[in-house]
């Protein structure tokens, strides 16, 4: 019997919408813009591997929130920059950073800026303003060698760190390098120390944060060990004092000695341990780098972060504050203890706001959904490797359904079509208002299709079935006037998930990257 039967087939749907009534406030933000989709990335990226962002108190939402107006009303590069740098300000993090490469600054400090003296009251002091110098390791090390065979002469050793502007990408990492490799560090020690462990994010899976996980998944920090440092003979029993500033490295000889008491750290204002963590860098766009922590340093006392004792920056250049405390140092006068900031044993990750009040969120906060599936598909779907095209493309060509949405039915529409793009019938929606797209209802039997014809196979409900005039057997031909075959070319067949709501997949143990 070929009668047509007025059902709604049990078929996810996506229709395709196009949009000519936007309302002012979205008319004001492009649908297509690749800032918006490298702020989305970038966010998405620091929420999982950000260390901060695993236990503190850092509302990140907002921050993204917030930045987009900025990222969308930014009329050059430089103005990009700054709106990214709002963003990544949120986390407080003096080694996270945004920046443009160019041309290297040229070191007002090149002259007599790497040589070491012996002072009347026989203070060593060590003067390290430019460190292009250390990128010779040889020449380095030569002076290294020339300045610890004056140690036994010295009542006092101070190290001046301080550069006056950025380290190069070749002269980063390059102080601590020579330092072990010269064996300074050994003869400094007075008895044997280790410089601090690094605490990193690692996952196995997507960590479920509403409920049990079939797959047992978790989140936890991994701690890398120490390094041991062997005193030289008798090693140096008098003050050491390292001076640093917000671009000098602090070498982990410093923060070794500093957390078993035979050290001060003196810094101009803001100290950065950018030196002696892992980092990550991510290309923003238009020659636009942010370089971001991975870890931590944890001593074995439990106190994060380099403990240092701050004096006031000067407006420009090198102050001569922190010299003088740091002579004072050396020469004996006591500071009291910095503040010592530490950290509980387990992290507990914050929740997710799921805005539950939000059907119909504001184009920022539909932004930020966007944000949230591209983060946990990109860092966790385990079948990325076998997709055609990259989660980067999918999000980019997914934004403008997210900005244009013109109500919550458009809005959940977005969401399916961008994950849909997963081909995952794992994956599935849950509170979505598209599926008033088809009903809230089911039709009292079953269709399944047979030699490409949807037959009714089932009967869920024999009496109301019957009693319209439907059998077992019967083909179905049309939908609401409409052929199905016609249909489903039109309709996508998908299963989708709400950004609001966390969901989980089968994945393998997950590292993020290395520097």
């Amino acid at each position: 019997m070929n009668r047509p039967i007025k059902v709604i087939l049990l078929l996810c749907c996506l229709v395709p919408i196009n949009v000519t009534n936007a309302s002012a406030q979205e008319n004001s933000i492009p649908e297509s813009q690749q800032r918006l989709s490298s702020l989305c990335r970038l966010w998405g990226t620091l929420k999982y591997f950000h260390p901060y962002l695993a236990y503190r108190n850092i509302d990140w939402d907002s921050a993204f929130v917030a930045a987009v107006p900025l990222v969308c009303s930014a009329a050059s590069s430089s103005e990009y920059m700054r709106a990214l740098r709002a963003m990544t300000d949120v986390l407080g993090d003096p080694v996270t950073r945004v920046f443009s490469e160019g041309p290297t600054m040229a070191n007002p400090y090149f002259k007599k800026s790497f040589y070491y003296e012996l002072s009347a009251d026989s203070i060593l002091i060590f003067h390290i303003h430019n460190y292009s110098y250390l990128t010779n390791s040889f020449y380095a090390q030569r002076v290294f060698r020339a300045a610890a065979s004056q140690l036994p002469k010295a009542l006092g050793v101070v190290f001046d760190l301080r550069s006056p502007v950025p380290l190069t990408r070749s002269e980063h990492g390059s102080l601590n390098d020579v330092f072990s490799s010269s064996g300074m560090e050994n003869k400094l020690a007075a008895g044997p120390v280790s410089s601090p462990g690094e605490r990193r994010r690692l996952y196995s899976g997507f960590p479920n944060k509403t409920g049990s996980s079939s797959g047992g998944y978790w989140s936890s920090f991994v701690m890398t060990d120490g390094q041991p440092i062997v005193p030289d003979g008798s090693g140096f029993k008098h003050p050491v004092v390292f001076v640093v500033n917000q671009f000098a490295e602090i070498p982990k000889i410093a923060l070794a000695l500093r957390s078993s008491n035979q050290a001060t750290i003196i810094s101009e204002g803001t100290a950065s341990d950018a030196s002696v963590v892992t980092t990550h860098r991510f290309d923003a766009g238009e020659g636009i780098n942010v370089e971001f922590r991975l870890g931590e340093i944890v001593s074995g006392d439990g106190s994060i972060g380099p403990q240092v004792h701050r004096v006031p920056a000067p407006d420009s250049g090198l102050g001569e504050e922190a010299l003088r405390v740091s002579l004072a140092m050396a020469r004996g006068t006591n500071l009291h203890e910095p503040d010592t900031q530490r950290t509980s044993v387990v992290a507990v990750t914050p929740r997710n706001n799921a805005y539950p009040a939000m059907r119909y969120p504001t184009v920022t906060y539909r932004l930020l959904a966007a944000a949230r599936i591209w983060s946990v598909f990109n860092h966790f779907f385990p079948y990325s490797h076998l997709m055609e095209t990259t989660w980067d493309s999918i999000l980019s060509a997914s934004l403008p359904d997210f900005v244009s949405a013109r109500d919550s039915l458009e809005y959940g529409l977005a969401i399916a079509k961008m994950i849909a793009r997963s081909h995952d019938t794992h994956v599935r929606a849950m509170n979505s208002p598209h599926v008033y797209l088809w009903g809230v209802g089911s039709p009292p039997f079953l269709v399944q299709f047979i030699e490409q014809k949807a037959v009714i196979t089932h009967l869920l409900d024999s009496t109301s079935s019957l009693a319209a005039g439907i059998r077992i057997g019967d083909i179905v031909t049309s939908v609401d006037g409409e052929d199905v075959g016609t249909r489903l070319r039109r309709f996508t067949l998908c299963f989708s998930v709400n950004a609001a709501i966390a969901f989980e997949f089968s994945c393998r143990i997950y590292y993020p990257w290395s520097r």
